[in-house]
């Protein structure tokens, strides 16, 4: 898709923008491969993308492309797997590191 529904911001990450009503909402989000895109998170728009919103989503992307398969659901992604996966403690810990 093309402006004016989504738009490149940087670091390989992207924003699908649409409307809610009379909010205009974000969703960030990144691509594992060719065919699978990866949902970061969500926002209410702004005037722009807030720098430390791209960042959160640039530390979303690089933990997936560690370890997909802990951030996976479902069958068909068996191209993703690239290492086992982590414990839950390691992914708690990774989680409080979070803003």
């Amino acid at each position: 898709m093309r402006r004016p529904y989504a738009d490149y911001l940087r670091d390989d990450i992207y924003e699908l923008r649409f409307k809610d009503g009379r909010r205009n909402l974000r969703i960030l989000y990144f691509f594992a491969g060719k065919n699978i895109v990866v949902a970061s998170h969500g926002l209410a728009k702004e005037a722009a993308v807030p720098p430390k919103e791209i960042d959160l989503a640039i530390r979303r992307r690089e933990r997936f492309l560690h370890n997909p398969i802990a951030h996976t659901y479902g069958i068909g992604y068996q191209d993703l797997m690239t290492k086992s996966s982590p414990g839950k403690e390691e992914e708690e810990k990774a989680d409080e590191k979070e803003p």
